[in-house]
């Protein structure tokens, strides 16, 4: 009797050891990946030069050598796209006084004390713009089905409304925009007029005495001035490289990329997962939105051969082995994507969804495939990487990161 306990026990403790090196548990990890933005405009590659013509007082000289189109050539004859700037000086505001007032309580309430405390402030504002002139060639918008039925519902609404006035009813109420006229001086269509306003508050402290409140203002509201026609200008800088960027520059920008890893050491895949997904992260972090990428794919195959293998490997109706799959086949859909072969990560997306295997993940993938496959196709491009133009385009920089904290 004792040896058969011994063997039950025994028998036991090999059949738990065995389910347990199959358990699977799956964690995220995220790892920064550099590819080009790209803009809303297409303009053949050869096209893509620009001039730069700033005026007004307000410009300190910065602005000529700090606004820029990304993978674009500034030049000074016969430009596409003509950028003209102008920025008044900052103006200071009159001061103004307020007052807050602070009520000290008791536990039930009962307000025991009143300190009111005075404040002056006053808002110094620039005004400035920007006209980008030359062509406009946006790719189109798909919207999505609640986009469409929103528009919908709109005009339906707009149209209404005009029936019911009696004073529009023979009105041609069709959108008309500035954006179609030419520039007298150019000869260029007017492509997008962006404000360059800005304004800036300062605010004394809170003084229980007008007076003190006064004062700090007057010694301080000078120096705030300076202070603010610099950022001024800065915030002007930055608002007119966003606009170029989003309508027409090819910048560099740093994705925040979720992969998924094997966090069980006991099952049989560990080692090489873990190995697979380590590598992973270190041939990615040498990915340039201005470099090609066979280099960086020519490392990665044995990645993707290793991820393929174990995803044929694993097939069985068990949760830990289908979690397993899942997960591979989730980390081959990314890496083809930030490889830019998106036909491949389509199929893979449409396996998933074929046998319900983390579908709404897989759905997900495939319309971001889909648009990115979309965008490339407009540009004329297959991958989100350029051919450098010049020395700022051959510099290694990464751009804007997404951030970690609004990542899920």
């Amino acid at each position: 009797m004792k040896l058969l306990n011994i063997l039950l026990i025994s028998t036991f403790l090999l059949i738990t050891n065995a389910a347990q090196a199959q358990k699977v548990d799956i964690d995220n990890f995220r790892i920064y990946i550099n590819k080009a933005n790209l803009p809303s405009n297409y303009i053949p590659l050869e096209k893509r030069t620009y001039s730069l013509n700033v005026t007004g007082s307000g410009n300190d000289g910065s602005i000529q050598n700090n606004v820029f189109i990304a993978g674009w050539d500034q030049v000074n004859e016969n430009p596409t796209l003509e950028i003209a700037i102008n920025l008044d000086p900052l103006v200071m505001g009159n001061s103004t006084s307020r007052t807050e007032k602070e009520e000290k309580k008791d536990k039930d309430g009962k307000v025991l004390s009143t300190t009111t405390y005075y404040i002056v402030s006053n808002t110094n504002s620039g005004r400035g713009s920007m006209k980008i002139l030359g062509p406009k060639n946006e790719m189109p918008r798909k919207l999505s089905k609640k986009q469409e039925e929103k528009q919908a519902k709109k005009e339906q609404e707009e149209k209404a409304k005009r029936e019911s006035n009696p004073f529009l009813k023979n009105v041609d109420a069709s959108d008309t925009n500035d954006d179609s006229m030419t520039d007298a001086k150019s000869n260029k269509q007017l492509a997008y007029r962006v404000s360059l306003d800005h304004s800036y508050t300062y605010s004394s402290s809170k003084n229980t005495s007008s007076t003190n409140a006064t004062r700090e203002w007057q010694n301080n509201s000078r120096g705030q001035y300076e202070n603010h026609r610099n950022q001024f200008v800065k915030d002007a800088i930055g608002s007119a490289n966003s606009t170029l960027i989003a309508a027409y520059g090819y910048e560099p920008y740093t994705h925040w990329v979720k992969f998924k890893e094997l966090d069980s050491e006991k099952h049989p895949e560990f080692t090489m997962y873990d190995n697979a997904t380590t590598a992973l992260k270190t041939i990615f972090k040498d990915m340039r939105y201005n470099k090609p990428t066979e280099e960086i794919e020519q490392n990665l195959k044995p990645i993707i051969q290793y991820f393929d293998d174990v995803t044929k490997k694993y097939t069985k109706d068990d949760k830990h082995e289908k979690r397993l799959r899942a997960a591979t086949m989730y980390n081959l859909v990314k890496i083809f994507q930030y490889l830019d072969r998106h036909d491949k990560a389509i199929e893979i997306c449409n396996q998933m969804i074929t046998i319900d295997l983390e579908k709404g993940d897989a759905e997900d993938l495939k319309e971001e495939s889909e648009k990115i496959k979309m965008e490339l196709a407009f540009h004329n491009m297959t991958t989100r990487h350029i051919v450098p133009k010049n020395d700022r385009d051959r510099q290694d920089r990464l751009g804007e990161k997404d951030s970690e904290e609004i990542k899920p």
